[in-house]
């Protein structure tokens, strides 16, 4: 994702964003190991599909709390279709996302 900033303190602004995707990353890494521990050898499923799934689905629960419902908004944020959105959506959430409704 490509930013443009004429803010004479981008560099600032970009140091930040920065270290909030180390951030994010550390809680994800935090929480990903967090769950294999409790979960030890006891767990046979495809584990690489379960968490890309959990991942994925709270990231775009996320965006959608975060853009409010707005689904042009949301496909923006994470640079994908609103058709691949509401693809998304409904696999993830059924209709709480999707047709305008907005529940989380």
């Amino acid at each position: 994702m490509e930013t443009i900033n004429i803010n004479p303190n981008s560099q600032e602004i970009a140091t930040v964003a920065i270290e909030e995707q180390k951030c994010l990353r550390k809680c994800i890494l935090e929480a990903i190991d967090s769950y294999f521990n409790s979960v030890g050898d006891s767990i046979e499923l495809d584990k690489n599909t379960l968490v890309v799934g959990e991942v994925e689905s709270a990231m775009y629960e996320g965006i959608m709390r975060y853009t409010r419902g707005n689904q042009s908004k949301a496909a923006k944020v994470l640079g994908v279709s609103r058709g691949t959105l509401r693809t998304k959506l409904m696999h993830y959430f059924s209709t709480t996302h999707v047709g305008g409704i907005y529940r989380v």
